[in-house]
């Protein structure tokens, strides 16, 4: 909720002067955001930073942030933890009552393309046990969601 306020401050910044924008910051779950910001979309991009991780379904969640997107829209996943997370953290997201997952970047990536996602870019940082970054385009004509 704090990083949302901040972030609203931020767009709301923009209009005051007078830069049209349609960024929009919110708290929603991820399988069902698309739901959430029908008022304000389809945007550019949407941009999923350190996130997707805690989805209970991911599969679900880039469905709905698919939906948010316009015809040849960017997809940003970043700072998504390697497929160690999901052993690394697993046992304290039990006790606290989270959801943390890892992620190999075959499948997700596939997953993308099945999506009708064009994978422009897969980024490590360091290792291969780093977090990693994706930007992906939407595919102008792949029509699987209207």
């Amino acid at each position: 909720p704090v990083d949302t306020a901040t972030a609203q401050l931020r767009c709301d910044s923009l209009l005051a002067k007078n830069l049209d924008t349609k960024m929009v910051a919110m708290t929603a779950p991820m399988e069902d955001v698309h739901v959430h910001v029908s008022y304000a979309g389809p945007f550019d991009v949407v941009f999923c930073h350190c996130a997707l991780h805690h989805a209970y379904s991911w599969k679900e969640a880039i469905r709905s942030m698919r939906k948010c997107l316009k015809p040849g829209g960017l997809l940003l996943l970043v700072d998504e933890p390697a497929w160690w997370h999901t052993f690394l953290c697993y046992r304290s997201a039990m006790i606290q009552g989270r959801h943390e997952i890892g992620f190999l970047r075959k499948p997700l990536t596939s997953f993308l393309r099945a999506e009708g996602f064009i994978v422009l870019k897969v980024e490590r940082r360091l290792s291969l046990s780093m977090p990693f970054w994706i930007a992906a385009k939407l595919n102008n004509s792949f029509d699987k969601h209207p």
